[in-house]
């Protein structure tokens, strides 16, 4: 009878001592999961409302040699920038994974 009390104890001491041990990597895994869902957000929101003439690059050469290449691929920057916000957008949508919880996650 005592060997049961003991080993119960023994148990019960075991457990809570790796429970504690988890905490912190629960919380690390919800804080790299949380900055992950609100990447991919600012992603999808940034693609939205994507301006060809806010982007930059290092070199003027760089500048040109892309610019002519979206003039001659689309067409003109509109163009581009019309499929950035749509389809390419839409498509991204499409493979990643949604940035928002459902419910049953939550929930479960």
């Amino acid at each position: 009878v005592s060997f049961d009390s003991d080993f119960r104890s023994g148990n019960l001491q075991l457990v809570s001592l790796l429970s504690l041990l988890m905490i912190p990597l629960v919380m690390c895994m919800v804080h790299v999961t949380r900055r992950n869902y609100g990447e991919k957000t600012q992603l999808m929101d940034d693609l939205k409302s994507f301006d060809l003439e806010k982007v930059s690059c290092v070199s003027d050469f760089d500048n040109a040699f892309i610019h002519g290449a979206i003039d001659s691929w689309y067409g003109s920057k509109e163009a581009f920038t019309q499929f950035v916000r749509g389809p390419l957008r839409e498509e991204l949508c499409d493979l990643l994974p949604s940035p928002h919880l459902s419910w049953t996650y939550v929930a479960f």
